[in-house]
């Protein structure tokens, strides 16, 4: 895809938000650099073009593959390791393999800090502190956490508030980066401090992405984390309430990812709410779908929770 088609599709998609191009470039190019990408009178960093069509509301992946190097695809499959490095290394978990695994997110952020061409990008520079800010939550290093992530969205949002979060441009490591300020926060038990973060966020995300599988992919993780929050700050009818929505959104964009966890967090708060058989019927065919899917942790966390819950073994129930 040549950078003039780029830039032309750039500038449509802009106007059809109506973001001047002062707010789409700040702070990582600035105005007239973007006007010349848009001229096509100059090709974009294929970091840059990630970050304005994060912006956009337009999944990134469907546009930068076009601009990857041979050295492009060699970082990428560094940072592409990273992220589901820290997806199956979790906090508390008790993981075979975990110290080895940490051990290799050491490495490859290393890897990545020693490629002074790299780091020289300054949204190269935020993913590295978004990985160890990840990396600090996973060894439960929450300040160092904070403190990371902090620093991690300054770059895009210079001038970051909480109360604003519904009104900035975010790229994909701001979302990442704000998700774990809500999660350190509700490990504080600071509920409150995480659930209006989360909810700022899926405001600025409902209002960004519009294609129903792109917004729901954004916005199912959200919808998952303060269901979970909802119901540990004792506020179980709004869990039920964003569950039904999460559920409604996943279903319509066919996107799973986070549905069974959201149906979870549904049948913890009906139970919450003493609708105790509709919990024990979803808990039921959340058992046998992990069963299928071999998913041994899951399945066991629903039977355990039920069983201690209501005295009922689900693994009793007909499938």
């Amino acid at each position: 895809m040549p950078s003039f088609d780029v830039g032309d599709l750039l500038k449509r998609l802009r106007k059809q938000k109506k973001i001047s191009q002062e707010e789409l470039a700040f702070p990582i190019i600035d105005r007239s650099t973007l006007s010349k990408i848009e001229m096509g009178k100059a090709t974009p960093h294929r970091k840059t073009l990630e970050f304005l069509f994060d912006r956009l509301g337009f999944d990134s992946n469907e546009f930068i593959n076009h601009f990857m190097t041979p050295e492009d695809v060699a970082v990428k499959l560094v940072t592409d390791e990273l992220s589901i490095l820290l997806r199956t290394v979790m906090r508390a978990q008790e993981l075979k393999g975990r110290e080895e695994k940490l051990a290799r997110v050491t490495a490859l952020i290393q890897q990545l800090e020693d490629n002074h061409e790299y780091v020289a990008h300054p949204l190269n520079k935020q993913f590295i502190l978004d990985v160890k800010a990840r990396y600090a939550f996973n060894i439960k290093e929450d300040d160092k956490a904070i403190s990371l992530a902090k620093e991690a969205l300054e770059i895009v949002i210079p001038d970051f508030n909480v109360k604003s979060i519904a009104d900035y441009y975010l790229n994909k490591s701001c979302t990442n980066m704000l998700n774990l300020l809500a999660l350190i926060y509700c490990e504080l038990k600071r509920y409150d401090e995480a659930i209006d973060i989360l909810y700022g966020l899926k405001t600025n995300i409902d209002n960004t992405y519009k294609e129903p599988r792109v917004h729901a992919k954004a916005v199912s993780p959200v919808i998952n984390n303060v269901a979970r929050i909802l119901l540990l700050a004792g506020r179980p009818q709004e869990a039920m309430d964003i569950c039904e929505e999460g559920i409604k959104t996943c279903w319509y964009a066919d996107e799973y990812m986070f549905y069974k966890t959201i149906c979870w967090f549904q049948a913890k708060a009906l139970h919450a709410l003493g609708r105790t058989e509709e919990f024990i019927e979803i808990s039921r065919k959340l058992y046998y779908a992990y069963d299928i899917f071999r998913r041994e942790y899951d399945k066991n966390h629903v039977r355990d929770t039920l069983l201690a819950e209501t005295g009922v073994d689900v693994a009793s129930l007909p499938s």
